[in-house]
C-alpha cells in the first residue's frame, strides 16, 4: 500500500523528499561533529588552564615553603630559644613564641621537647604539655633531627607546615638539640 502511494507521487516530490532527508541527515551529522569538536576544544582549553593554574599554585606553595623555612631556621637558631627548650621553661617559651610569631607573621609557632611533648603552642595553649609525637610525620621528622615540609588541616583550614629541630650554635654543627 505504501509502495503504491509512493509510485503515485511525482518525481519532483520524490527528489525533493530525498534531497530534504539527505540535507537533514547531513545537517545533523555536521551539528554532531561540530559539537564534538567544540567539546574537545573546550576540554583542551580547560586542561591547559588547569595546568597553568597548577603551575602557578605550585610555584606559590614552593615560594611560601621557602619563606617559612627561612623564618623557621632563624627562629630555631635564635640563641634565646635553645636554653628555654632545654630547660623546658614553658611560660618564658610561650612569651617568646608569641613575640616571634608576631614578628615573623607566622600563623602558628610550636615547640616540642625531645620526647614529643608540647612546650609552647601559640594557637592552642590548652595543648601545652600534651604529647604529639607520632601524631604527624612532620613532627616526628623534626624529632629525628631533619627538616620536613607539608600540609596540615586544623579547624577546617589548610596550613603549610615547616618543622625542624632547634639548633645549639655553641655546639658542633652536627649536634642537634631536638625540638620542633
Amino acid at each position: 500500500m505504501t509502495l503504491k502511494i509512493f509510485n503515485q507521487v511525482s518525481i519532483k516530490r520524490k527528489l525533493f523528499l530525498i534531497l530534504s532527508l539527505s540535507f537533514g541527515f547531513l545537517l545533523a551529522a555536521l551539528i554532531l561533529l561540530v559539537g564534538e569538536q567544540a567539546e574537545d576544544v573546550a576540554n583542551s582549553e580547560i586542561n591547559l588552564a588547569l595546568t597553568q593554574t597548577e603551575a602557578v599554585l605550585e610555584e606559590s606553595w614552593l615560594n611560601r615553603f621557602e619563606r617559612i623555612s627561612n623564618i623557621a631556621k632563624t627562629i630555631a637558631e635564635d640563641q634565646r630559644v635553645t636554653p628555654l627548650v632545654i630547660e623546658q621553661d614553658k611560660d618564658s617559651l610561650l612569651d617568646l613564641s608569641n613575640e616571634l610569631k608576631e614578628s615573623s607573621e607566622l600563623d602558628i609557632l610550636l615547640f616540642v621537647n625531645a620526647d614529643g611533648y608540647v612546650l609552647s603552642r601559640t594557637d592552642k595553649k590548652s595543648l601545652i604539655g600534651s604529647r604529639i609525637k607520632g601524631s604527624h610525620h612532620l613532627i616526628d621528622t623534626a624529632l629525628t633531627g631533619k627538616e620536613a615540609r607539608g600540609f596540615m588541616v586544623s579547624r577546617g583550614k589548610i596550613f603549610q607546615i615547616v618543622s625542624l629541630p632547634v639548633y645549639d650554635l655553641d655546639v658542633n654543627a652536627g649536634d642537634i638539640i631536638r625540638g620542633a
